[in-house]
């Protein structure tokens, strides 16, 4: 009788493991939904790695989940995007055609000593090669120009009692104007300009745009370039166009790189003067803050790291010290600022500040004197307009957000954003001015 409960008890216990084989081999076999796994699928599935890099943080740690990549745009852009209804994103394509001056690798890592980037870029030309380029521009200033420094001493700011000789030097010629602009926008915003502060500072100022236009490139000459970038008001081409920019201003050697929109209005006096009062060798971002807090995003070179920064706002424009803007240079120049896009998936304005502020730890020297279309304009205190450095506008069928003016020169048939009346209010000999 026990002999016969053990033979009972052995093939129990027999059945029952293989019974646990089989299920166990079975379920090797299936998907998570049911389905059976063939051969071609197995092989897909063990190609399909994890990317250490964005999910995990190194050799040996469980890797985090990794969130679908709309879900992770989303979580990361909802709030830019409700606060800066501008910033467009194109989600067709994550990339552009680039011009081919812009398609290189990232670079070899530099070190980031001024003096070690002066002399690996070329960019800045020994001391007396500068003064005598000074000089010669000097001898060659054309009439609007004089008439802006002898504007400045009479209201006593053609000098500077700072014992730093650098900065009393600060000269319209040491400073380079980038204006970001559009085809669509030469006859109406570009044409405003020129009928108002870009005669004072035409020598000085680029406009960038996305097509060939034979009129104003006879007006502009090569002062009105061609980025080759997408005509849209997306992320990626915001951020071509400013790479463009960015180089040029590398090549020109000047102090000081000041960026605008095609809607800014720019106070030429009030630049020359704000400028004077820092030194470009120190490292130095000037605008004004976009938002009233840091903005957070996530780095993709960091596994997708939450990081926050300040930024300027690029509608109000903006200016860079050109000892700052040499130690952006291994992350921004050759056409790899949109790779500094690409990383935090934000606009042009904003991943400047993500490079300044966030990468290089230089903090944004705060300034309320740069104004946007994001302000409300038209509740500006029309005695505090000639202390701008910028001013904006904003037209559409149904809503202007422009600055207000008493006993202006023009109508406002005749000048919807207000400012050809600002500028002949500031410049009354203009020949532009009734």
């Amino acid at each position: 009788m026990r002999c016969k409960l053990k033979r009972i008890a052995s093939t129990l216990l027999f059945g029952l493991a293989c019974s646990i084989i089989t299920a166990l081999h079975i379920s090797s076999r299936q998907l998570p939904n049911g389905e059976s796994l063939e051969s071609g699928e197995r092989s897909k599935l063990r190609d399909q790695k994890v990317d250490v890099r964005e999910s995990g943080t190194g050799p040996g740690v469980p890797p985090r989940p990794v969130l679908p990549e709309k879900q992770r745009e989303n979580s990361l852009g909802v709030r830019l995007q409700r606060e800066m209804a501008w910033a467009v994103d194109d989600s067709r394509t994550d990339s552009v055609n680039l011009p081919q001056q812009q398609q290189q690798q990232r670079p070899k890592k530099v070190d980031l000593n001024t003096q070690t980037l002066l002399k690996h870029f070329n960019i800045v030309a020994p001391a007396s090669v500068v003064d005598k380029k000074r000089t010669e521009q000097t001898k060659t200033e054309s009439k609007t120009n004089q008439v802006v420094q002898e504007s400045l001493q009479k209201v006593g700011r053609g000098t500077n009692s700072s014992k730093d000789d650098n900065l009393s030097r600060t000269e319209l010629a040491d400073i380079f104007i980038g204006v970001k602009t559009t085809g669509a926008y030469h006859k109406t915003r570009l044409q405003l300009i020129i009928d108002t502060w870009l005669p004072l500072v035409q020598k000085q100022t680029y406009f960038f745009t996305d097509q060939d236009d034979p009129h104003y490139q006879q007006i502009l000459g090569d002062h009105l370039i061609n980025t080759k970038c997408p005509a849209l008001h997306s992320r990626q081409a915001l951020c071509c166009k400013v790479a463009v920019i960015y180089d040029k201003f590398l090549e020109s050697g000047k102090r000081w790189f000041c960026h605008l929109d095609d809607d800014n209005y720019l106070n030429v006096l009030n630049l020359v003067q704000l400028l004077r009062g820092y030194n470009h060798q120190q490292d130095l971002y000037l605008g004004r803050a976009s938002l009233t807090h840091p903005i957070q995003a996530l780095d993709r070179d960091k596994g997708y790291a939450e990081t926050s920064f300040w930024f300027a706002t690029g509608g109000a424009g903006f200016c860079i010290s050109s000892s700052l803007a040499l130690k952006m240079a291994p992350l921004a120049s050759g056409g790899k600022f949109t790779n500094q896009c690409d990383r935090v998936r934000l606009p042009d304005d904003v991943s400047m500040g993500f490079i300044i502020d966030g990468v290089l730890h230089v903090p944004l020297t705060r300034l309320d004197i740069f104004n946007s279309h994001l302000q409300g304009l038209n509740r500006f205190d029309e005695s505090k307009l000639p202390k701008q450095v910028t001013l904006s506008y904003y037209l559409s069928a149904s809503r202007n957000n422009t600055i207000t003016l008493h006993n202006a020169a023009f109508t406002k048939e005749q000048d919807p954003t207000r400012l050809k009346s600002l500028h002949c209010r500031l410049y009354p000999n203009a020949s532009k001015c009734p």
